[in-house]
């Protein structure tokens, strides 16, 4: 029989990056603190290199319905200069969804979320909170540069992203990260 181990925990407490403003501003100001904090850790920043240039189809999209995506990653891109590493993060594994019905909860109503089981750099979490005006507020736990993250947005959307790691049509349509923050920035499944 196996025996039973108990899932790692991370220790102390995880920093809050808090960031006001303009889209623009906003990018810009995390670009500056995650330079100046974790400045061994580029992974993130480095990606937000990819959403320049983006496809003509895939910038219009944004344009239409979250302008302020595009000023996040550009006040991102122009605060955390060229990128220095290279390739896409790996994705994490051992992350878990989960649903409970409404008939078993206390109140009523059912209850989703997602653990966070990864522990590759658990000294490296954040709390990202991101008040774009404008725009919604961002609540996310994340690795530092990272604006996907694990968390909810003001918007009232949400989504588990240990099913985001499909990378099929990327070279031609929309990449994980830019498919998830389009779902986020929405106000409903329904729109289309």
């Amino acid at each position: 029989m196996k025996e039973n181990n108990p899932l790692p925990t991370v220790g102390g407490t995880i920093p809050l990056i808090e960031v006001d403003g303009s889209a623009y501003d906003c990018g810009y100001r995390y670009g500056q603190i995650v330079r100046e904090k974790y400045s061994s850790f580029r992974q993130y920043l480095d990606q937000a290199q990819s959403w320049n240039p983006l496809s003509p189809a895939v910038r219009k999209l944004f344009e239409q319905r979250c302008p302020y995506i595009l000023d996040i990653h550009r006040g991102l891109m122009e605060s955390s200069g060229p990128a220095k590493q290279t390739g896409k993060a790996n994705p994490e594994t051992g992350c878990t969804s989960f649903g409970v019905s409404g008939s078993v909860t206390f109140d009523g109503e059912p209850i989703s979320g997602q653990n966070k089981d990864a522990t590759e750099n658990p000294h490296l979490y954040i709390v990202l909170r991101m008040r774009i005006r404008g725009g919604p507020t961002i609540l996310v736990l994340a690795y530092p540069g990272e604006v996907l993250g694990y968390g909810m947005w003001s918007t009232g959307m949400s989504i588990f992203r240990n099913t985001l790691y499909s990378v099929a049509g990327a070279e031609k349509g929309l990449g994980m990260d830019q498919w998830g923050l389009l779902a986020l920035a929405g106000k409903s499944v329904h729109e289309g």
